[in-house]
């Protein structure tokens, strides 16, 4: 009734208005009215003042629905400013209010039910705060704390990839590294792309989690990325990758290491690395083409000497 008495100009402006927020405030355990009360405010009110003390309002209420796990009716609240003219400071700074860690880790957590819904406040909350969560975690020293806010990122990520991806970027190579793991829990086949590139990173330890990250989010498609990791200039990237390989179908793994190994275009880095990947993997397979190559009489080169007595060492120590 107020509402409608203010919208037709029949009661005197201030104490309408703050009669109005007063009941909005009240509105505990009648959220339906609420959000209805909220949002036609929103669409009257232009002055900064009282849109700030209304984005309080709406940034309690949501909150609350949050913490309470009653997701449908975040997401109304959500939905409240669709449309709304705010000044997009204070907007920023409501945000900022509801898209606390507590909020976040709530939303990347919490299991059964209303997944549509937790998804929907996680992607809005997260184009609004995956900043400052991503600086968060560049400058958080508790192990604990750090594995949370990895995984509020990989939450983020599997809703809003968009959000996270510009970390990629950053200069500090622990940032770098920990975007990487959180894009490789998340599982998106977007983030492909950009972690491919990766395996070329200036710090070994980057190339690495990028190598892992590749398999949850490619697949089998990772493959021919592991093999070119073989050729890494660091033991530890190229030991990764073997291990890596190791995890795939054989069927699909020896048949890319022995393209890799026939490719005269490849180092020969990276040939002799397919011959000591191919010597973990099954017998049957891997034995007749390390025979192949080992007995090969075809060249007398360097590189094809280099090969043979790789070969040899693979079949003397894995297969012999």
């Amino acid at each position: 009734v107020q509402l409608a008495n203010f919208l037709k100009g029949q009661a005197a402006e201030a104490s309408s208005i703050g009669e109005l927020l007063a009941d909005v405030e009240a509105l505990a355990d009648a959220t339906r009215v609420g959000w209805v009360v909220l949002g036609d405010l929103f669409t009257i009110e232009q002055r900064p003042e009282r849109q700030s003390r209304l984005l309080r309002i709406w940034a309690a209420k949501l909150s609350r629905a949050i913490r309470d796990e009653q997701f449908a009716d975040a997401v109304k609240w959500l939905r409240v400013l669709d449309g709304a003219e705010i000044d997009p400071r204070l907007l920023d700074e409501a945000y900022g209010q509801v898209a606390s860690d507590e909020v976040l880790d709530l939303l990347t957590r919490v299991s059964g039910g209303a997944e549509e819904e937790r998804d929907e406040l996680l992607g809005k909350l997260s184009r609004r705060a995956g900043k400052r969560v991503l600086e968060q975690l560049a400058v958080e020293e508790d192990p604990g704390r750090r594995r949370m806010l990895i995984d509020i990122v990989t939450e983020i990520a599997r809703v809003d990839i968009r959000s996270v991806l510009p970390g990629l970027a950053d200069p500090r190579w622990y940032v770098v590294r920990n975007i990487v793991i959180a894009l490789g829990k998340s599982g998106r086949k977007a983030a492909g792309e950009p972690l491919s590139r990766l395996i070329r990173h200036d710090d070994h330890r980057v190339r690495i989690e990028a190598l892992r990250a590749l398999l949850p989010c490619l697949g089998t498609a990772a493959v021919d990325h592991l093999i070119a990791a073989l050729g890494d200039s660091h033991t530890r990237v190229r030991a990764a990758a073997t291990d890596l390989l190791g995890t795939i179908d054989d069927e699909v793994v020896v048949p890319a290491l022995t393209s890799a190994l026939r490719d005269e275009t490849q180092s020969v880095e990276v040939r002799v690395a397919a011959i000591e990947a191919l010597s973990h993997q099954p017998d049957e397979l891997a034995r007749p083409l390390l025979q192949e190559v080992a007995e090969s009489k075809a060249r007398f080169s360097q590189s094809a000497r280099t090969l043979r007595t790789a070969a040899r060492e693979a079949l003397r120590s894995s297969h012999g």
